[in-house]
């Protein structure tokens, strides 16, 4: 062994020292064998008794990888072996890797793993919390043993928050639940206090550099552990990483003590130190952030509850005066959050119950208008803001009361101060710009606006002031640029960012949210006159750039953006049914100014503005998805409820209509798409007849008639031909996406489509002949989605007469389209590229899924007159669907999603043609349903058990009605039961191990999730193969321990009472209870870790 371990330091040291290419090999193929389990006693050797630091830590990764894979193959000895190494190193080197994270972070983490994974194991002789009393060892021997002991304790709290591959979630939060009662309390207890001694230690005179820095790094470490320990998943809710962290800290009761003795005050203190380093203040400041963030109903009496905020925003308001002329932007970042989280963690009344309350509410107004005229990034101006927004949103609870009536008045004298300060400075900016990025193009703009909405409520009347005077400033300066003929560029950015606050804080109801005492005549007034002061602008602009295009800038798409953002808010609010007084007043103003008396006159305005849009922007994405994007402003017109009465009443929509194809809408899908869907609501939805569908179609019929010239004589090669072919098909699927069978629509479109013009036989046509008119893999795709979206029975839409063959002819024509679609992906399979061959997949399997559940054609009547399309379409879609590895599928989450969902369909709808399917085929499909039961998604499990259970369940029947009959057998029954045997014993490896991973999933189960579908194939199972179930079962029992083993048998003996050996449903519902009792059972003593083991020998 010593050998061994020599070869192993030997390759290790000439892999990183640098080796001949010739040699490389070699070396990585020993280190490949010293990473197997056979060689886990010589990396354990190698801990002992190398110094090499890239040796140890080979070896203790190495080994964190062979417990975590397989923890059931080690012994208690084994891990008390390996422990007592990594001990040893610790103790003997500590010195010498104290500071080398290489080397300490793996041995670390290896052995907090096996702390964690013998959790419970040790628990009994209280073995689990010998490394807290190990810790405390360390603690008091040395410093370089210290950073070894805090780096354990961060990397334990670490290991006891995630979740451990091989574990379950319900056993790890089981383990995270104990760990967090038996020690994290103790743990946040020793770290605090060892930071009180570092602290009362380092500020004083140091023996030499080295003991300095050793210092220095352990107070960075200990300050990591408590941040560790405050992010605890306390309750099993870890946030994603998109999330802003902005949720409250749920400490155990318990904790209450450790908090009443205001440890955070050590915190204040290495901040407030001026020796100490910028990253460790920053740190300080995290820490502070998670104090802030601790649940106010920890504390059992309202005086502890009180001491413990005073301390926190003491401490805070001491930090805002120390740092009111820094301009370190993550300190002022790290300030932001802690505000916010306090705000969102503290109610307002306990806020005013602090007995500097007014001090610090002064301090954070300070603070909060310096960070807005300082911060180069919106990050802290959001949190700023947020903390505001919440302060005003929680003036609603306040009582009316005297005593309350000094608060109100404080947040909504200083509220309103965070806005106009935002207002002044971006508007400041645009002069003078601190950063080369545009602050309009921020992704947090729109977040910003919402907070600012919510602030304005307290104080409307104040901040619309403000505005109207901003915005009558920037536009006597646009109308001089414009006179002038000179550019505008930093006008239209001031008056974009005036825009974005009127859509943000504009609303017929915030006069009722405001409780200054401005008459609400008087706030109607100047918001009537703010919004007329806007459409003013809006008619100069339009006239600027229709006069001048040459005027349009980049700054012009800020305030073409701004002005969408406006008129989407206005018309949600103003156009509306409810007769409120300011709406009216408005109307009043707006006839007088604007001459747009009405409503009506209103959105033609708007509607004008969206054809402009679509004239001058044809080519700019962002203001193309905005204006007729799904949520762009043409769509929210068309679908709003009072909005869309108007749109079919004005002839700007009626003009739309009518020259919906002379309209540029630029080369993007999804565009054309969505806006061609609020043209059919309009079509479909509203005018509803015959004229007006045969006028919007027309300008279609023309171009189809010159595309099927073109395409005849030049293939799809020819100039333009091809652009123009695929927006078409995007159109029309945009404009039939909507319809509904309530508003009907879909027996029109059908007839004018594919019985009148035979546009639909086309289509298939072009893809039964791709080679001769050079399409390519694009148009395919646009005829398929196309074709998809008119045969996709959407909410019941198709619904032909009874006596009709149109639906048989649906299907026969869209599945000779997808088998000319897939012998197309089959000619070219090697010149497709993988990305390409996967989403081609996915649109036959989406498009075949509709057709299969469109139930509009009757199946059997294809059988009847001897039909095989049917059959050559699922036999395509079975080659499609075991051609690929499960390894590149799972590349492909729609794609292996849709294969399970369409192979579920057919399986469970066609199971003669499974059943039929030559021997090969059949197997391969048992393989995909074993498959479908080792995935992930509880989806692809359960519709994996009823194909199963739809299988073996006919077979069952068939052999019932053969064993009652005899002599008198169906030929067609007989037939079914010799096929379905022959593969059942051709195949019978793979339906053991199915039956294995379904007592697999049984007991396993975290939830008792999926118990229902896991009991129907289970019982066919067993009824259908009992020796084989009982094969498994006594396996399973062995696998387990002696005093478990019998428990185990007790369990699945019962399983069985009283159930028969049939499929009814009474006999499923008996048996169902019992699989629950089972479950329920297992799951309070099974050795998960054996059992798997045991059961992983059917693959």
């Amino acid at each position: 062994m010593n050998s061994d371990v020599n070869e192993l330091e030997q390759c290790i040291i000439a892999t990183y020292m640098g080796s001949d290419s010739n040699d490389s090999m070699k070396y990585f193929e020993v280190l490949t064998r010293f990473a197997t389990l056979d060689y886990w006693k010589q990396n354990v050797m190698a801990l002992r008794q190398s110094n090499n630091p890239h040796t140890l830590q080979f070896a203790a990764k190495t080994l964190c990888d062979l417990f975590t894979n397989y923890y059931g193959s080690f012994k208690e000895d084994d891990r008390r072996e390996v422990v007592s190494a990594i001990l040893y190193v610790i103790q003997n080197s500590g010195e010498t890797f104290c500071e080398t994270p290489q080397v300490r972070e793996p041995l670390i983490s290896l052995l907090c793993r096996l702390q964690k994974l013998t959790w419970f194991e040790d628990k009994a002789e209280g073995a689990n919390k010998q490394v807290i009393c190990l810790v405390k060892s360390f603690l008091e021997a040395s410093l370089p043993l210290s950073i070894f002991a805090i780096c354990i304790l961060k990397q334990l709290v670490f290991e006891m928050s995630f979740e451990t591959k091989g574990l379950t979630t319900t056993k790890h939060r089981t383990i995270a639940m104990d760990f967090r009662e038996d020690c994290l309390k103790e743990i946040l207890n020793i770290s605090i206090e060892s930071l009180r001694r570092l602290i009362s230690a380092s500020f004083g005179p140091q023996d030499s550099e080295v003991s300095h820095r050793r210092q220095a790094a352990l107070i960075s470490l200990s300050l990591d552990l408590v941040h560790q320990i405050l992010s605890f998943d306390f309750i099993g809710t870890i946030t994603d990483e998109a999330s802003d962290g902005m949720s409250l800290i749920f400490a155990p009761s318990s904790w209450e003590e450790v908090f009443i003795t205001h440890p955070m005050d050590v915190f204040f203190y290495v901040f407030e130190k001026t020796q100490v380093s910028l990253p460790m203040k920053i740190k300080c400041l995290g820490v502070v952030e998670l104090f802030a963030a601790i649940r106010c109903s920890l504390f059992s009496t309202e005086g502890a509850r009180k001491a413990y905020l005073n301390n926190l925003v003491n401490g805070i308001g001491r930090v805002l005066s120390l740092c009111k002329d820094s301009n370190n932007d993550e300190i002022q970042h790290k300030l932001t959050r802690i505000l916010a989280r306090l705000k969102t963690n503290v109610q307002l009344k306990h806020f005013m119950e602090l007995d500097n309350y007014n001090a610090f509410m002064e301090q954070v107004i300070a603070f909060s208008v310096d960070t807005i005229k300082k911060s180069l990034s919106f990050h802290p101006v959001y949190y700023i803001l947020t903390f505001w927004a919440k302060m005003v949103a929680a003036l609603d609870s306040l009582s009316s009361s005297s005593d309350t009536k000094g608060t109100q008045n404080l947040v909504e004298n200083l509220a309103p101060m965070v806005v106009t300060t935002f207002l002044e400075t971006v508007l400041e900016r645009v002069d003078n710009p601190l950063s080369p990025e545009e602050p309009l193009e921020s992704e947090q703009l729109e977040s910003i606006m919402d907070e600012i909405e919510s602030i304005s409520r307290c104080a409307y009347y104040k901040i619309l002031v403000f505005i109207i005077n901003q915005l009558g400033q920037v536009i006597n300066q646009y109308h001089a640029m414009i006179q002038s003929g000179a550019q505008a560029e930093q006008v239209e950015k001031k008056m974009a960012w005036i825009l974005h606050a009127c859509a943000s804080i504009l609303s017929n109801k915030a006069r009722l949210w405001s409780s200054d005492k401005t008459p609400a005549e008087t706030v109607v007034d100047v918001q009537s006159q703010l919004i007329c002061a806007i459409f003013e602008c809006l008619n100069a602009h339009d006239t600027k750039i229709t006069r001048n295009p040459g005027s349009m800038t980049k700054s012009t798409v800020y305030l073409e953006l701004a002005f969408i953002a406006f008129l989407q808010k206005f018309s949600k609010v103003f156009i509306s049914g409810d007769a409120f007084s300011s709406i009216k007043a408005l109307y009043a103003m707006m006839a007088t100014r604007l001459g747009l008396n009405e409503p009506l006159l209103v959105i033609e305005r708007v509607l004008q503005k969206v054809t402009l849009l679509i004239e001058k922007w044809p080519t700019h994405p962002q203001i193309l998805d905005r204006n007729l994007g799904p949520s762009g402003l043409f769509r929210s017109l068309v679908g709003g409820w009072a909005s869309s009465k108007l749109v079919v009443k004005s002839s700007a929509a009626m003009a739309i209509l009518q020259s919906h194809h002379r309209l540029n809408l630029g080369d993007n899908h999804r565009t054309h798409i969505a806006f061609y869907k609020a043209l059919g609501i309009l079509v479909f939805n509203v005018y509803r007849d015959d004229k007006t569908f045969l006028e919007f179609v027309r300008p279609w019929m023309d171009v189809f008639q010159e595309l099927q010239m073109t395409i005849s004589q030049s293939g799809l090669e020819a100039p333009g031909v091809s652009t123009k072919f695929i927006q078409l098909m995007y159109d029309i699927r945009g404009f039939v996406s909507p319809i509904t069978y309530r508003l009907g629509g879909y027996d029109r479109f059908f007839e004018w489509f594919y019985s009148e013009m035979g546009y639909f036989d086309w289509l298939v046509q072009l893809l039964s002949n791709a080679e001769n008119i050079n399409l390519n893999l694009e148009h395919a795709w646009a005829i398929m989605d196309l074709l998809s979206e008119i045969s996709f029975n959407n909410e019941q839409r198709i619904h032909f007469p009874i006596t009709s063959v149109d639906g048989l002819k649906l299907f026969r024509s869209s599945s000779t389209a997808l088998i000319g679609f897939g012998n197309l992906l089959r000619r070219h399979e090697k010149e497709i590229e993988e990305d390409d061959m996967f989403k081609s997949i996915h649109v036959y399997m989406k498009c075949l899924s509709r057709c299969l559940l469109g139930e509009y054609a009757n199946f059997g009547v294809m059988e009847l007159y001897n039909d095989t399309v049917l059959e050559s379409v699922l036999l395509q879609a079975l080659g499609f669907m075991f051609g690929s590895e499960s390894s590149h599928l799972k590349k492909y989450p729609k794609v292996y999603s849709e294969i399970f969902t369409l192979l579920d369909k057919i399986v469970y709808q066609h199971t003669l043609f499974v059943i039929k399917c030559d021997s090969q085929l059949f197997g391969r499909c048992l393989m995909m349903l074993l498959e479908a039961l080792h995935s992930d998604i509880s989806a692809i499990v359960t519709q994996a058990c009823n194909s199963i259970d739809k299988l073996v369940s006919l077979h069952i029947s068939n052999l019932t009605v053969a064993q009652h009959q005899q002599q008198q057998v169906p030929a067609k029954t007989q037939k079914q039961i010799e096929c379905v045997t022959s593969h059942f014993t051709t195949h019978h490896r793979i339906l053991v191990a199915i039956l294995a991973q379904v007592l697999n999933l049984l007991v396993s189960n975290e939830n008792g999730q999926g118990i229902w579908s896991l009991s129907r194939p289970l019982l066919s199972l067993m009824l259908l193969f009992p020796q084989d179930y009982e094969k498994i079962v006594k396996i399973i029992i062995e696998s387990q321990p002696d005093a478990k083993a019998e428990q185990m048998a007790s369990a699945f003996t019962h399983l069985t009472d009283g159930i028969q050996t049939n499929i009814t449903s009474d006999n499923r519902e008996k048996f169902l209870t019992q699989v629950l009792k089972l479950h329920k059972q297992t799951k309070e003593f099974v050795d998960l870790n054996t059992f798997y083991k045991a059961i992983s020998v059917f693959g």
